[in-house]
């Protein structure tokens, strides 16, 4: 019954830990019903996270360096 829900183990801000699962998953055994679409919604989350800590990353990382001054 939750099968489909085990690639949200997936989730993170990890490309590498996306594509072990991609892998994983693509296999026709570790398939079930609503894999695809919980894969899908696990690698949106992911690249959005990977896209906002490139873009936003540096930022962050000065401004917590300047407030431990």
């Amino acid at each position: 019954m939750y099968m489909g829900m085990m690639p949200l183990f997936a989730n993170g801000c990890s490309a590498e830990r996306l594509e072990s699962a991609r892998a994983f998953f693509s296999k026709p055994e570790n398939q079930v019903t609503g894999t695809e679409r919980s894969l899908a919604r696990v690698s949106a989350q992911v690249n959005e996270c990977l896209a906002l800590r490139a873009r936003e990353g540096e930022s962050v990382r000065s401004f917590l360096e300047s407030a431990e001054s």
